[in-house]
Parts: C-alpha cells; structure tokens; sequence
C-alpha cells in the first residue's frame, strides 16, 4: 500500500485539507501523533461530501455548532470504531418526532398509546342503548352488549311473536335434509297419517264433556308431575312419559273411572307408564314389574296394577303405537344431532320444553307434531344460538308449518310456563 501511494503524497501534502488526514495515517510515532482534531475531521468529512454543508448559522466552530444543536434538542450520537477508540465519527439527527395521529372517527375518544405505536388505538365507543323495555344487564369489557328479559311477561311474549313473523321473511330458502332419503318421505307422511288417526286423538275438552269437570286442569297437572317422578326413578326410556301421557288423554276421553280420588288417577298413571314403558323397550320388565309399581304407588297388590293395564289398553283398542311430540321433535331436529353444539342444545331445550307442555291441558287438542314445532320455536328464543331465529324456512321446510300455524300453540305453552 505504501508503495502504492507514495508518488501522491507530495499532492496530497500540499493540499491545506488533506493535509491532516496524510499526517494521522502516515505520521510518525507516538500516541501525540494520532490525535487528530475533531475540528479537522469533520472539515475534511464535510469537503469530500461524507457530511452536509455545515450551515452558516451555526458557524464555523464545531463547540458552537454543538451547543446550538444541543439548545434546539437535537439529539447528538457519537459511535467509535476501530481499536482505543482511534477514529470517532460525530453526527446528528433531528429526534425522533411523534406525528400528530389522524383524529379519531366520530364517537370514538383517542386513547394514550406508547410513542412507537405505528396505528392510531381509540377507545372503544360507548355501546348502543338497549331496545325499549330492556334494561341492560353490566357486561364485561370487549363483550357484547347483552339486555335483560322485558320485566313485562306479556310485552315479552308479544316480542317473541312479532319476531316469529318477521324471522320467515329474513331467512333465505333451504331444502330439507334429507337422512335416511329412501325412506324420508314415507316415514314422514306414516307419522302425520297416524297422528290425524281420530281413533288415536284424545277429545281436547274430556274433562267436562266426560267427566264433568270432577277432574281439573289441576289435578290432571298433578298426576302428568307424579308420572314424570315415577319414569325418573326408575330411568325408563325416553319417550316413555309422552307416550304414558297420552295413553291417559285418550282412556279419560272415551271412559269415566269409578272413583275420583288420588288414588284411582294414580293407579291409572301407574298403569299407563307401565304399558308404554314396555312399548318403548321390552327390557324394561328386567328392572319394573307390577309388584314394584304396586309397592311404589302404594296400590293394594300387583293384580290391581295389572287389571288396571287391562283394562286401559282396551280402552285404546289396544293400539298403541301412535306418534307423540317427543317423536316429532327428534323427526324434526335429527339432524341436529350431527350438526354443531348449539343445534344440540337446541335439540336437548325443545324435547325439555315439549315435557313441560304435557302438563298443560290447552295442549291436548293440539297435534303432536304442532307441540314439536313450537317447542323447537321457543327453545330457538331462548337460547339464541348465532343466526338461530325462532322459526325459518328450513323448518318450515322440515315440518309443513309457517309460523302462523303454531302462533297460537306457542302462545297456549308459554302463557302455562309463565303461570307455573
């Protein structure tokens, strides 16, 4: 390198500017010797155009230059390179400036954030204020808002029948699914054939017609509440209950008991849940026999259960096989238990709700298939699953009924749930 450079350091020496720079790099001895003035550096920086012009306003001496762009805020870096710190190369930069963030849109409030965040954070807006008559429940942060039941019960049920007609015009068209397609639609039309079957109907006003009211709406609740206790403690089918319930619809529509006390209805709910029991599965005289449900009712003797059976499948004709709404719901909800959680829960709430509504009297002189759907339909309110409406074309596709056809069995079945 000396070689090299050695017929250019009489030009270089004789420049005022190089001078200095040739001095440290090919200077003689000394620590002294390698010093060089930070002035001179950045002299020689700012003639060969590493550095900008140094401006006029801040002169010409560097300790000036330094002091006013310490007085300005200009922030002063100095990095070393090389070994003891031999060179030091002296810049500056402007600070960082934080940019006025864009103003936020309208209703939203800026938060505070960190200098380096690249993005404007606003707060969150204030939430909407609930619907009329629906005062809102405190949700946390970053939930959605959510309201109170109306305190009003019938403002309520009103709500829930003008969404049932407003939900049939929002949904888009569906086909109906389709499980088992050979067989899909004769099943469906045997079920709707069966339960239009008048000798499988209960009369929707045997209580006073048959009876003359000598049986309430009352007790008959109490003996559907007793049946219920009894197919529960000793885990019978499902479906069981539905069926029972609807074995004593139809003995007390064409038949009047020689006694109206306690016991006489018992005995006759005891029989009927005996009987369907057995129709639902035969395994079921395994675990229950006519002695067990004489000791559990606290009847006389097994023979008094089993000529009460006797004499109440009879009555029917001996048949026995009709649809119920727990068989409508599962038609009508069998995919459901394919599809996604919510469609369960829809599922598990309706067949709940279809209990309830074999307490209900009103609910006799409607078919079986009518309860389902409208217990499908309010299950779907109360829970509210994502993009689950009360009613739907879908369903209404699955079940032959628009929501005016079950308005009215929606309203018998929730006024009775209110009064419970």
């Amino acid at each position: 390198m000396d070689s090299i450079m050695e017929p250019y350091i009489a030009d270089l020496l004789a420049d005022d500017i190089t001078a200095p720079v040739i001095g440290f790099f090919y200077g003689g001895g000394g620590a002294a010797d390698l010093q060089m003035e930070v002035e001179d550096l950045d002299a020689y920086l700012r003639a060969v155009g590493a550095l900008p012009a140094r401006p006029e306003a801040l002169g010409a001496d560097f300790g000036t230059c330094y002091g006013v762009a310490a007085a300005a805020g200009v922030q002063t870096k100095v990095s070393s390179y090389g070994a003891g710190g031999v060179l030091h190369a002296l810049y500056t930069q402007p600070a960082a400036e934080v940019h006025s963030r864009l103003p936020p849109p309208p209703g939203f409030h800026p938060l505070p954030v960190p200098a380096p965040a690249d993005e404007p954070v606003y707060a969150v807006p204030a939430r909407l204020p609930p619907p009329p008559g629906f005062p809102p429940f405190p949700v946390p942060a970053l939930a959605e808002p959510v309201y109170a039941a109306p305190v009003d019960e019938g403002h309520a049920i009103r709500t829930f029948m003008e969404l049932l007609a407003w939900s049939e015009q929002y949904d888009a068209p569906v086909s109906r699914p389709q499980l088992c397609a050979p067989y899909d639609d004769d099943i469906e039309a045997t079920l709707r054939a069966m339960e239009k079957d008048a000798g499988e109907r209960p009369s929707p006003d045997y209580l006073k017609t048959v009876h003359g009211d000598k049986i309430g709406a009352s007790e008959r609740f109490a003996l559907v509440a007793w049946m219920k206790r009894f197919t529960r403690n000793y885990n019978l089918a499902a479906g069981t209950l539905h069926r029972a319930v609807s074995y004593v619809d139809r003995f007390l529509s064409v038949r009047a008991l020689p006694s109206y006390t306690d016991h006489q209805l018992s005995l006759l709910g005891a029989a009927a849940v005996y009987t369907a029991a057995k129709y639902e599965d035969q395994r079921t005289t395994l675990k229950l026999n006519a002695k067990d449900i004489a000791s559990y009712g606290g009847f006389a003797s097994a023979q008094e259960v089993l000529l009460m059976e006797n004499d109440m499948v009879a009555a029917l004709d001996y048949r026995l096989s009709g649809p119920t709404a727990e068989t409508f719901v599962e038609h009508f909800t069998r995919h459901y238990s394919q599809g996604e959680e919510d469609e369960q829960e829809v599922q598990r709430l309706a067949r709940d709700v279809a209990d309830q509504s074999l307490k209900n009297y009103g609910c006799v002189g409607y078919l079986p298939s009518v309860v389902a759907a409208a217990s499908i339909s309010i299950a779907r309110w109360t829970l509210n699953p994502p993009g689950a409406l009360p009613w739907s074309t879908e369903l209404e596709e699955l079940t032959g009924y628009r929501s005016q056809d079950i308005g009215s069995c929606i309203l018998t079945m929730m006024h009775h749930m209110n009064a419970q």
